[in-house]
């Protein structure tokens, strides 16, 4: 049982502060930036080769465009012209201006607009004309495998795997095989002078099966099969053997069994174990099958996992089965006990029904953080009171949900109940189902 606590709600602010360093105008981003190969004389206004009389390093194959253009690129490796004097070049018009502000708005590579730049990609990107990096591809001299941008180079056959270099290589597939080809052009194996292989890939020679039905020819191979729930024994013959390698129950195929379920349970179709019928869960030690909302017995109200389900006692209701999802039903202790994980439920708790974990009042339900499973206390038997029910205590200093003893009635320090309020008279909600004192 515990005491109410009214933890105290602490607001804290975090002011963020940035600041801003100075910097040379060469590091402003309004700064106009001339554009390569202006000079303090001159004219501009030519075609598309190197305004400056030095290698033209434009495209051979490219037709350059400079129609209404005075300086910049020509869209082909090369310049429309440079500007006189002091003017600049404003690189996105292709004009001569007294200064230019570049503009990167939106862009993070490529052209600002004034001839300078944007920002540079990685290694393995490429900046498109909206002026963002994109992951280029590295796919040169590979057929599968990663492209290094999220995607691949190609898949291979069924039959090949991608080595490191990107390259499909067959996979020899001689899994059960010793002789014949592997697929990829080479052999599983050679048989000695006296086999051969046949087209289970597996070396034969002449059979001495007189009198005998299975077991070795002297070659290698057999005589014959047996049913699959047969062996064969010395003479070469077949005889029955029970089949029950990984089964608890059913039949084992020679008119025994595997082993027989215990009463309130059936054996599953696959007979790898016994599952209690419904209405019933296994006991802890998983031996017998006991009745959803039977007696208690040895079931505590910890309870245990049994799958994903909490199985435990609730003194007023019997056997209580709750499912907590998958793996979400967590042992705890080396004698088994366990519960579901707490999830979002916290120390303070709910109110809730016993049977379906719902809206209610008989049960406290909270989170133990330590082991982090839930708890369920019957709030009639944890106070010991009939009429004991669970409520939430509401003051100016927050909310305790525990279990009362009954209306305006709580365990004191000594576990007795006494009266909730002793500077003036209870009151309770039945809607809100909550307790406030004056």
């Amino acid at each position: 049982m515990r005491n109410p606590v009214f933890p105290a709600v602490l607001v804290a602010a975090v002011v963020l502060s940035m600041g801003c360093g100075g910097g040379s105008d060469g590091d402003r981003p309004d700064a106009a930036v001339p554009f390569p190969g202006r000079g303090n004389g001159g004219g501009g206004g030519g075609g598309g080769g190197n305004a400056d009389g030095g290698e033209d390093t434009s495209d051979a194959g490219c037709t350059p465009n400079c129609a209404g253009r005075a300086c910049g690129p020509d869209g082909c490796g090369g310049i429309c012209g440079t500007c006189p004097g002091q003017l600049v070049c404003a690189t996105a018009t292709g004009t001569c201006v007294s200064e230019c502000t570049p503009d990167c708005t939106g862009r993070n590579c490529g052209d600002d607009g004034c001839g300078g730049s944007c920002g540079h990609c990685a290694s393995n990107e490429a900046c498109n004309q909206a002026g963002q990096c994109i992951c280029v591809p590295q796919c040169a001299g590979r057929e599968c495998g990663p492209d290094g941008c999220g995607g691949t180079c190609g898949s291979c056959s069924s039959n090949e795997s991608c080595n490191q270099a990107g390259q499909c290589v067959c996979v020899p597939q001689c899994a059960g095989r010793e002789c014949g080809p592997d697929g990829c052009g080479g052999t599983c194996g050679s048989c000695s002078s006296n086999e051969s292989c046949n087209q289970a890939g597996q070396c034969v020679c002449v059979p001495q099966c007189a009198g005998r039905e299975c077991g070795p020819d002297g070659c290698g191979g057999t005589c014959g099969s047996c049913a699959s729930n047969e062996s064969c024994n010395q003479a070469g013959k077949c005889v029955c053997v029970p089949q029950c390698a990984g089964k608890a129950c059913g039949p084992n195929g020679c008119g025994g069994t595997c082993g027989t379920c215990p009463a309130h349970s059936t054996c599953d179709p696959t007979q790898t174990a016994c599952y209690c019928d419904p209405g019933y869960v296994p006991d802890k030690q998983g031996a017998s099958c006991i009745a959803i909302g039977g007696p208690c017995g040895t079931v505590d109200a910890i309870g245990y996992c049994s799958g994903d389900d909490w199985i435990r006692c609730d003194y007023q209701e019997g056997i209580i089965a709750l499912n907590c999802g998958p793996g979400n039903c967590a042992t705890v202790t080396s004698d088994g006990k366990g519960a579901c994980r707490c999830g979002g439920l916290d120390e303070n708790g709910i109110c809730v029904d016993a049977w379906t974990q719902s809206s209610g009042k008989s049960v406290h339900l909270y989170c133990l953080t330590g082991p982090d499973i839930m708890v369920a206390d019957n709030c009639a038997a944890e106070t010991g009171s009939p009429s004991g029910f669970c409520s939430t205590f509401v003051t100016s200093f927050g909310y305790q949900t525990d279990c009362f003893c009954g209306q305006c009635s709580y365990p004191n320090s000594s576990g007795v109940c006494a009266p909730l309020c002793l500077g003036g008279p209870c009151s309770y909600n039945p809607t809100l189902n909550t307790h406030q004192c004056p």
